[in-house]
């Protein structure tokens, strides 16, 4: 039995939002049927999409997050990606694996206004070594500025299932898919449907967002949602130091991150790798142990976790490991699983997390 992609054919944006059950009737045989996991059943593991540094960023069938402050060059950044889905690979930092059979990349701005998104797209070819009046067979284009919030989410999910060849969507500006970007139930239905969307097309979709000004944390709740959900979530800076240079860092991503890198705008006004720019040297280990987090931190880290497993049922050792370290990534210091695991057992002997075993089960609860 296969389910149909597509959402409905009465999808409307703003009714989906305020009764999202209406919009697909709910078909339990059809659900337990397709999502049961059956071990006699080969899965193969999901091609890779894109690759920074020679290491697997964002594969097919899965969404990514790319977030940075206003004028930190975020499009400047997707403009080497998308020209790096196209040829392969674009420098010696990024690159594709873009099938024959799938190899459209689309790229829809909802923020510029026409001039603005043709000048994207021209940039595009120049990476290329393209004459910037040619439009790019594999590559399209669209400027949703003027469009409602309902016209734009129709016409994305459209242009997704009228496209079989697709391979990669980048949608630049993600939050001009909702009406509020502090509405926790708009927040998840729309990245639940980014979910869905990349895993039943086989897609990979990279969302942008801004970052917040007063922190490196994505804006809003689709931001932490986004970075919650998201295979991998890139953050993109200014140097502080040369404001004409930006850093892109892997801020959160679920196998191997990649290392720090900078990118500047050449004479001829197009990105270029620095090759010769080195990272900062990073804090030492033990600033980042438990007992070097200052309470304050510790109080922010622990209301991101309750927040995120009161949405989980019965959360499990790994489950709490996962969005521990999350929440630590982005309140206090980027650290691995091992640290993660002093994190847990700190918490646990302070009294900040309970651990509950019922027959064969552990769950774990924020108190």
């Amino acid at each position: 039995m296969q389910i149909e992609p597509r959402i409905s054919p009465n999808f409307d944006g703003e009714s989906f939002f305020k009764n999202p059950a209406t919009v697909e009737p709910f078909n339990f045989e059809l659900i337990r049927e397709t999502a049961l996991i059956d071990l006699t059943k080969p899965v193969k593991k999901p091609a890779i999409a894109i690759q920074i540094d020679g290491t697997d960023v964002l594969s097919f069938g899965n969404i990514g997050t790319l977030i940075g402050k206003a004028k930190a060059k975020k499009t400047f950044f997707v403009s080497q990606i998308i020209a790096s889905c196209i040829a392969g690979k674009w420098g010696d930092k990024i690159s594709a694996n873009i099938t024959s059979d799938k190899n459209i990349v689309a790229f829809m701005d909802t923020e510029q206004a026409h001039w603005h998104v043709q000048k994207v797209h021209k940039r595009i070819n120049r990476l290329l070594g393209k004459q910037t009046d040619v439009n790019i067979p594999k590559f399209q284009a669209f400027k949703l500025r003027e469009y409602s919030t309902k016209e734009r989410l129709k016409f994305i999910e459209e242009y997704i299932h009228s496209t079989p060849d697709l391979a990669v969507l980048i949608i630049d500006g993600i939050r001009d898919l909702i009406t509020s970007i502090n509405d926790e139930e708009q927040a998840t239905e729309i990245v639940g449907q980014l979910m869905k969307w990349s895993e039943k097309r086989g897609i990979a979709i990279l969302a942008v967002l801004h970052m917040n000004k007063g922190d490196n944390n994505a804006r809003g709740h689709i931001g932490t949602e986004l970075m919650n959900k998201s295979e991998c979530v890139i953050s993109i800076e200014k140097d502080v130091h040369a404001p004409d240079r930006s850093i892109v860092s892997s801020l959160y991503q679920r196998d191997k991150e990649f290392s720090d890198f900078a990118f500047k705008i050449n004479d001829s006004g197009l990105p270029e790798i620095e090759t010769d720019w080195k990272p900062a040297q990073k804090d030492a280990k033990p600033t980042t142990k438990p007992t070097d987090c200052p309470r304050e931190k510790h109080i922010e880290i622990l209301g991101t976790l309750k927040k995120v497993l009161s949405k989980e049922e019965n959360p499990t050792y790994s489950v709490v490991i996962n969005h521990l370290k999350y929440a630590i990534n982005a309140k206090w210091k980027k650290i691995g699983d091992n640290l993660t695991k002093e994190y847990l057992t700190y918490y646990q002997n302070e009294g900040d997390i309970s651990k509950i075993v019922d027959g064969k089960k552990t769950v774990y609860s924020v108190v």
